[in-house]
């Protein structure tokens, strides 16, 4: 559950994108990077930019407090 499905390591500095799936900051920017324009899991076509990204505050705390 608190898993990313690109790099299979504990989040960090979770992201979620638009279709709900989370992932790691480095990983989506990696993927953006790279000229990926949808979701790694669910092939939803998203735009990887700030206004599609939601940054998952709360969540990273708690993984970086407990794992």
């Amino acid at each position: 559950v608190f898993q990313c499905p690109v790099c299979m390591h504990v989040l960090n500095n979770p992201l979620v994108l638009s279709c709900g799936h989370r992932f790691c900051n480095s990983c989506v920017s990696a993927a953006a990077y790279f000229g990926q324009h949808s979701c790694p899991v669910c092939r939803k076509e998203c735009v990887l930019n700030d206004d599609n990204i939601k940054i998952e505050t709360l969540l990273g705390r708690f993984l970086q407090n407990h794992f």
